[in-house]
């Protein structure tokens, strides 16, 4: 299946600081509090002087439900832990998770459902991560494959998506897998699946929670042995 273009853009000045934008954008638009908004006053909040780049946050990295943005653990730890690596990963892990708020009685936007599938059948094999995935011929030749959008708007995607790793510390690297560091992130990282899974209106037994925790491990490199 193809889908329409997503761009996380360089144009949200990121300066080099790894996500900590977007952690101060999450806090300043919810008002420093762990309470539901809608997303005119999480705009109105968050300190982004741009209509469009408001769009990246609220787009890409909240879980919006119908005009309105609830609280998991995204927005959690942004509104209530300092600004650490460790928060960029998540912010990762919740990109690929993307789901945009839509009228009622219309299906819901998955922006980055190309990136979703990305990571499920070309970063990860093995139980790790690879690097070689993330080079431009092969990112190249799955957007492609994955993407309705002409060819400069592939680039843009694929290097505004790379991005996002340049900014975790993921890339660039010498090594043939990237250590994800899972193991200090994957705890919030499970958080976060279940909050949206729930917030979707899924009720998980504990046999699924803990079938789903194996799940993400893998994807994110933890071998099966460890544990968080």
């Amino acid at each position: 299946m193809k889908y329409p273009p997503g761009s996380f853009s360089k144009n949200f000045a990121w300066h080099g600081t790894g996500l900590r934008k977007l952690h101060r954008s999450i806090r300043a638009g919810f008002g420093g509090k762990l309470e539901p908004v809608s997303r005119a006053r999480w705009r109105a909040g968050s300190r982004i002087d741009d209509a469009a780049l408001e769009l990246i946050p609220l787009n890409f990295f909240l879980f919006n439900e119908g005009n309105a943005l609830l609280i998991d653990e995204l927005a959690f730890q942004a509104i209530s832990r300092a600004h650490t690596i460790r928060f960029d990963r998540l912010a990762l892990f919740a990109l690929h998770l993307s789901q945009v708020g839509t009228p009622p009685g219309r299906a819901v936007g998955r922006p980055a459902m190309w990136a979703n599938e990305f990571v499920r059948e070309k970063l990860w094999k093995s139980g790790l991560w690879q690097t070689s995935a993330l080079a431009d011929a092969s990112l190249d030749a799955f957007i492609v494959d994955r993407m309705d959008a002409r060819p400069d708007v592939r680039v843009k995607c694929r290097n505004n998506y790379r991005h996002i790793f340049e900014l975790c510390s993921y890339w660039p690297t010498s090594m043939p897998q990237i250590n994800s560091g899972a193991e200090q992130w994957i705890a919030s990282a499970l958080y976060l699946a279940w909050d949206r899974s729930i917030l979707n209106g899924g009720a998980l037994t504990r046999g699924a929670l803990l079938e789903h925790r194996a799940r993400i491990k893998n994807r994110m490199g933890i071998p099966k042995e460890s544990e968080v």
